[in-house]
């Protein structure tokens, strides 16, 4: 779980994940993450250095979609 928070916080900090967080409602979806890739092939390449993806407790899915900047997003801890 350590290698997994470390992950999100080194690709938040660094503009390659947007956004992150558990899904609440109870479904089969447990969490979503937003990335900022230029193509599919670098999303597939993130996804699949997400440790959790790696170790087989997440399955990722791959859904691309425009959104609008979020360049004055700020993250705080």
């Amino acid at each position: 779980m350590m290698q997994y928070l470390a992950f999100l916080r080194r690709e938040t900090e660094a503009r390659s994940i947007l956004l992150a967080g558990p899904i609440t409602d109870g479904g089969d979806l447990i969490a979503t993450i937003i990335l900022e890739a230029t193509t599919s092939e670098d999303a597939t390449v993130s996804i699949k250095a997400n440790p959790a993806v790696h170790s087989g407790h997440f399955l990722a899915e791959l859904y691309p979609c425009f959104l609008p900047a979020l360049d004055n997003v700020k993250v705080e801890y």
